[in-house]
């Protein structure tokens, strides 16, 4: 850290896991998980490691049952999502960025969470992601404030 010139402040050291690859680069995914009136819903974003934004399929491609991995990784999402809302009852999240990833063996990570997620990236994927999720944020805040809302 001395050649670096870290030498001064605090730092937070993780263990290094190899994720699945997509053209020779490991990768993480993206999920926005947005509450309705039903609870969490989610979207999939950034999927290729520095931010390149690419459909959940077309990265995982070559996966056998593609299908099959979205199940897991929505439920460990919405549960995150639940321990949140159980931790800080008396705050409203509506809007979360979760980081996954599925290591080389199947496993899945989470990776992080963020309460300020930005959702630029399925503006050049999907834009009519890009425009749910601006609009469920508007829904989901008015309803929350008592006004009816028709969807």
């Amino acid at each position: 850290m001395k050649e670096r010139n870290l030498d001064s402040g605090r730092f937070i050291v993780q263990k290094w896991i190899q994720f699945k690859t997509y053209k020779g680069n490991s990768f993480d995914m993206r999920f926005h998980m947005q509450k309705n009136d039903k609870g969490w819903v989610w979207r999939v974003t950034n999927l290729a490691k520095g931010g390149k934004p690419l459909p959940f399929e077309t990265v995982m491609e070559s996966e056998p049952d593609t299908g099959k991995l979205k199940v897991p990784l929505i439920a460990v999402c919405k549960a995150i999502g639940e321990a949140i809302d159980q931790a800080y009852p008396d705050d409203c999240f509506a809007d979360i960025r979760m980081d996954i990833g599925i290591d080389s063996e199947g496993k899945v990570w989470f990776i992080e969470a963020d309460c300020r997620p930005l959702f630029k990236g399925f503006k050049k994927i999907f834009l009519s992601s890009y425009q749910d999720i601006c609009q469920r944020l508007i829904y989901y805040s008015t309803s929350k404030q008592g006004f009816i809302v028709a969807s």
